[in-house]
C-alpha cells in the first residue's frame, strides 16, 4: 500500500511510505560505514490487520507471521549480516521497542512513562557526578 495506495487506507499507507523512505534515507547516510539499513515485505500475512481488513478471506495460503520472522532471523544471522536481529542473550547491550499490528496501543501507553523515568533518571546521575 505504499507503492500502490488504495482508497480508506490513508493513514497505513503513508506509514508504510514514510518508513520506506526513511530507510532509504538512514541506507544511503550509512554507506562510509558498515551499516547496512534495509526493510522486508515479506508479502500477504496471517496479521489481526488482515483478518480486520478483509474478513472471510481464506487464510490457508497465507503466511503465519512468526514463521516469516524466525526465518528471515534465521537467514540474516546464517549470512553474518544482522548483529542483535533476534535479541540474543550474547548481543551487545541495547533495546528495540517493536510496534506492529500485533501489538497493543495499551501496551506502549504504559511503556512511555518507564521510558521517560529512566531517561531523566540517566541525566540525574549525570548532572549530579
Amino acid at each position: 500500500v505504499s507503492f500502490n495506495p488504495r482508497p480508506f487506507w490513508g493513514a497505513y499507507s503513508i506509514s508504510k511510505a514514510a518508513l520506506n523512505h526513511m530507510t532509504q534515507l538512514w541506507a544511503q547516510e550509512n554507506t562510509h560505514n558498515n551499516l547496512s539499513i534495509c526493510a522486508i515485505e515479506p508479502g500477504e500475512t496471517n496479521t489481526r490487520l488482515r483478518k480486520h481488513a478483509n474478513p472471510g478471506e481464506n487464510i490457508d495460503n497465507l503466511q503465519d507471521p512468526v514463521t516469516v520472522a524466525k526465518s528471515i532471523v534465521k537467514l540474516l544471522g546464517d549470512e553474518n549480516v544482522a548483529l542483535d536481529f533476534g535479541s540474543y542473550k550474547t548481543a551487545p547491550a541495547g533495546f528495540r521497542i517493536w510496534a506492529s499490528g500485533l501489538i497493543e496501543k495499551s501496551d506502549i501507553e504504559a511503556l512511555i512513562p518507564w521510558l521517560d523515568w529512566a531517561y531523566n533518571t540517566k541525566i540525574q546521575e549525570i548532572q549530579n557526578a
